[in-house]
């Protein structure tokens, strides 16, 4: 061991993967490297397998299912002895998982979840982050409520159900107008809704992202936030208490995402569990700002 600080000896990766079988490494495919929501992920998942050794790879499909499918592929040609997957798929294309699952890869899938496809989840219960989000907009006395919806991910199906819930509970009527995630999609949709007239007095914003770009096109318009119209987003992104109208939005345990699919994920690969596939629901939570009453 003397030696071996004198010689500053650091041992040989690739050596230690041929005796021990792992490489100790873990990949992460997210749909957007530079959304806070992600990197508290991120930051999460680095937190749990650090101190047991690994080292967490980063890969980014851009919301692209054909960069998704090479950089997974990447990732395994690399041999990573395990895969964190927030999946860019709309919910109808699970290829990509069994290709994983023929190569003996564990996987937990975060974020994102595929009803119907047995794996490991980490994430919310989208269903009810729709529900609470609309349901905190008829508590402030909204009665014309809009979703800015983005139905092309898999997590977007779940949240207009919870929205459509909390209105039916409310007796209430929906408007729906399909956004892409992000602020040019909410800012789209937003001008869309203001042009058709019939100005709703709440808006519930599939992710903060859309959130920030009706914000601009409302306030474009002459309207008033939260007077005319209250709005609320979710995903809790850095700095939406510093936007122009600090935004309320749901806040969704980020980091606690982060650290339950690392855990499921080395359980996998270090044998603790071989029962069927286990789910984290994180905390749901309103942080309320000014952008409603």
């Amino acid at each position: 061991l003397d030696y071996a600080r004198k010689l500053n000896y650091q041992p040989n990766s690739a050596a230690r993967s041929l005796a021990t079988r792992r490489t100790y490494t873990v990949g992460l495919v997210l749909p957007e490297l530079m959304a806070s929501f992600f990197a508290d992920i991120a930051m999460g998942a680095a937190r749990r397998l650090q101190p047991r050794g690994y080292t967490l790879m980063l890969a980014n499909s851009n919301e692209s299912e054909e960069m998704e499918q090479r950089e997974v592929e990447q990732l395994l040609a690399r041999r990573v002895d395990g895969l964190l997957v927030a999946s860019a798929s709309a919910g109808d294309r699970v290829g990509l998982f069994d290709r994983i699952r023929k190569s003996r890869t564990p996987l937990v899938l975060v974020d994102r979840e595929f009803p119907g496809y047995e794996a490991d989840f980490a994430g919310v219960d989208n269903v009810e982050l729709g529900r609470l989000a609309t349901a905190y907009l008829v508590e402030r006395g909204c009665r014309s409520i809009a979703h800015l919806a983005c139905e092309s991910l898999a997590t977007g199906p779940a949240r207009r159900k919870g929205y459509e819930l909390a209105l039916e509970q409310a007796g209430l009527a929906p408007r729906l107008l399909q956004s892409e995630n992000t602020d040019e999609g909410g800012y789209a949709a937003a001008r869309q809704m203001v042009a058709e007239g019939n100005i709703p007095d709440g808006v519930f914003c599939f992710s903060d992202p859309v959130a920030v770009g009706a914000e601009q096109a409302i306030l474009e318009a002459g309207l008033k936030i939260p007077e005319d119209i209250s709005i609320v987003g979710a995903g809790n992104i850095r700095y939406s208490g510093h936007f122009r109208v600090p935004l309320t939005t749901v806040d969704m345990s980020s980091p606690a995402i982060g650290e339950a699919a690392a855990g499921y994920l080395l359980d996998r690969i270090e044998g603790r569990v071989e029962d069927g596939p286990r789910t984290f629901r994180a905390l749901l939570r309103i942080l309320a700002r000014q952008s409603t009453r």
